[in-house]
């Protein structure tokens, strides 16, 4: 995006009116400590690339039957049931 990164693009959703708890997943090669803990303030889950499979899937289930409460819980339990790459 040009003129926004998705960080930003998540600020201003979370500002629309009926979108402070849309879920979001963040899949990034972009894996700095600022970024994730902006992302995770933010209430999203970050991914960094290469990702498994199990935590993805794991994310997208918990944001779409638990939404933003249950996103981020979702990804930690995933990471310590998945075997290290």
């Amino acid at each position: 995006m040009p003129s926004m990164d998705g960080l930003e693009l998540l600020q201003q959703l979370r500002a629309t009116t009926g979108m402070q708890e849309l879920p979001a997943i963040f899949l990034s090669a972009r894996v700095d400590r600022q970024t994730v803990e902006a992302a995770h303030r933010l209430g999203a889950a970050y991914l960094a690339k290469p990702f498994m499979e199990e935590i993805l899937y794991a994310a997208i289930e918990a944001a779409l039957t638990r939404g933003y409460e249950g996103l981020q819980a979702a990804v930690e339990a995933a990471k310590h049931r998945s075997p290290s790459p």
